[in-house]
């Protein structure tokens, strides 16, 4: 426990130096590493935060006794069952 926060607070702290280096020394490298990240960013949070959300139905499920919801197919209702046709000459 004591020596990960040590060690992620000096990478941290390596991380801001390095980010202002580029960005003061390399200002369009920086830049386009900065857009990069933002389209990643916006691409990977809308899944992390559907997972959370999967997490806490399953765990409100669980206490709850609840079965999980049956997975929807087109989102219609389905019909009444088909009979079969009579016999036709």
């Amino acid at each position: 426990e004591p020596f990960s926060n040590w060690a992620l607070s000096i990478s941290e702290d390596v991380a801001v130096f390095a980010g202002l280096w580029a960005a003061l020394n390399h200002p369009w490298l920086f830049l386009g590493l900065l857009v990069i990240f933002i389209l990643l960013l916006v691409w990977i949070l809308p899944k992390i935060w559907r997972g959370i959300r999967r997490i806490f139905a399953w765990i409100g499920r669980l206490f709850s006794g609840k079965q999980a919801p049956e997975p929807s197919g087109n989102g219609l209702k389905p019909g009444p069952p088909a009979t079969p046709p009579e016999n036709q000459p």
